[in-house]
């Protein structure tokens, strides 16, 4: 007796119970597909960002390492800048640049340094000697806009690197007064943090 009087309470409570509306599963997966879109975006978002740092990065250090390397050959390097409207497909091909040395026989590639090209999105706005660098067609045979020279002389120029789809402002590679190649915004953040050190 007291064993059926169990199982009637428990298939009364069972009876009870009653599952999710359709309205319910619905706006749980509306919230779950809510929540992982923007997880996709905010993370696509920042691997973006770390990669254009990183292209930035390997921009300065090539070219500080450019205008040590004409000193110690006593040679003078140049930089060939390609904007995508000078590639195969313009829509797809980011920014290219590669360097190259003046030999006897004029401008030769720098095979050790390669090619290396920003991906599809950045932006690169080039001063020489404070004017913007206008390009059109693509020449016939191209020839550096920047020359790194044994004496330690650079061309004044000054890159500013900006993402179409970032928030992010944008940054500056140039020459600085005492004639170094320097990451403006990196410059500053860096004496900033030195100065917060020194003050406590």
């Amino acid at each position: 007796m007291q064993t059926q009087a169990k199982w009637s309470m428990f298939s009364t409570a069972v009876s009870q119970q009653r599952g999710f509306s359709l309205i319910e599963m619905m706006a749980v997966v509306f919230v779950v597909s809510l929540a992982f879109g923007l997880s996709i975006f905010l993370f696509s978002d920042k691997d973006e960002e770390r990669k254009l740092i990183k292209a930035i990065e390997r921009f300065t250090l090539l070219s500080q390492y450019a205008s040590e390397m004409a000193s110690v050959d006593s040679e003078a390097y140049g930089l060939i800048l390609e904007p995508p409207a000078w590639r195969e497909d313009p829509l797809t091909q980011g920014w290219r640049y590669r360097w190259q040395r003046l030999g006897n026989g004029g401008w030769v590639d720098v095979e050790a340094f390669g090619s290396e090209e920003f991906a599809p999105g950045v932006d690169l706005v080039v001063s020489i000697e404070g004017q913007e660098w206008v390009y059109e067609e693509e020449p016939i045979a191209m020839v550096p806009i920047i020359g790194f020279f044994p004496g330690g002389d650079i061309t004044p120029f000054e890159v500013e690197i900006s993402h179409q789809e970032l928030s992010t402002e944008p940054q500056h590679i140039g020459v600085n007064a005492w004639g170094d190649i320097v990451w403006q915004e990196r410059a500053e953040a860096e004496e900033e943090a030195e100065m917060f050190r020194e003050t406590f």
